[in-house]
């Protein structure tokens, strides 16, 4: 087993798993399947189940007071200039040159603002589930069930606006280039010194973005629903978009047994 990837706990302190590509479309009854620490989206829960019971409401844009203006603990340099390379990517910017600017960092640590979080009722989701019939459309589904594979948002946080602080191995502040990184950044992310550090800098997308959530797994036995579970935070990830297109491929392509996570039994092509 290798080590775990160090992404994963960015958000832990904040009770969240991370997404590495900030996305629009990652609000509640988001189905997640995974493998490992890595998830991919793969559509709705609506989609994927018929009840007799109604989803639950969803409440959006609650102001998150214990995320909004709290720092991340430090992460290591190269997991932070990942992390942001990703969020500015996102946003509609560049990332190029990005290492550079950070090259005599030895931490880094995000501050999230202005965050809102959506979230619906995981008791209100176990009551649909509990009155509920797969599609009998999404066969491969019925199999990532049964593999205990499949999860759902809960809870999401989003947000268009975060600083970015660095410190050196001595505990010294990094002064960062706020015109180069405006360069690396492009015109689609406002980059501006933070008012709260005079050695952050913030960056500003035009629309708010999902970047963590809480989930949780279902549990069937056969086509029955037996419950669920919450997802721990720092324990996946949700791949950013060219890990996911290759993931969707495997998930569309590949049998898999019920007794352990993702074994292949058959390649679904060498049967055609």
């Amino acid at each position: 087993m290798g080590s775990p990837d160090p992404v994963l706990t960015a958000l832990k302190d904040f009770g969240l798993n991370v997404v590495r590509l900030p996305r629009e479309n990652l609000g509640p009854f988001t189905v997640l399947v995974r493998d490992g620490s890595r998830m991919s989206i793969t559509g709705s829960l609506a989609e994927l189940m018929k009840s007799a019971v109604s989803l639950p409401a969803v409440t959006a844009n609650q102001t998150a007071a214990g995320i909004s203006g709290t720092s991340t603990r430090e992460l290591s340099v190269k997991v932070g200039v990942s992390l942001l390379g990703g969020w500015l990517q996102a946003l509609g910017g560049g990332k190029v040159g990005l290492e550079a600017q950070f090259k005599n960092a030895a931490t880094v640590k995000f501050t999230f603002e202005q965050v809102l979080l959506d979230t619906t009722s995981a008791i209100g989701i176990d009551k649909f589930l509990a009155k509920s019939t797969l599609d009998p459309d999404a066969r491969q589904h019925m199999k990532l069930l049964e593999s205990d594979r499949i999860y759902v948002i809960v809870r999401a946080a989003k947000s268009k606006k975060f600083s970015v602080e660095a410190t050196r191995s001595d505990g010294q502040s990094v002064a960062l280039d706020v015109p180069v990184l405006k360069d690396i950044a492009g015109g689609s992310v406002s980059v501006t010194a933070s008012h709260s550090s005079s050695s952050a800098v913030s960056y500003e997308g035009k629309k708010p973005l999902y970047f963590g959530f809480e989930a949780i797994q279902l549990f069937y036995d056969g086509s029955v629903y037996r419950g669920y579970e919450p997802l721990a935070p720092g324990a996946a990830a949700v791949l950013s978009a060219a890990e996911d297109a290759e993931f969707e491929q495997r998930v569309r392509r590949v049998r898999f047994s019920f007794d352990a996570p993702f074994v292949p039994v058959d390649d679904l092509n060498e049967a055609d």
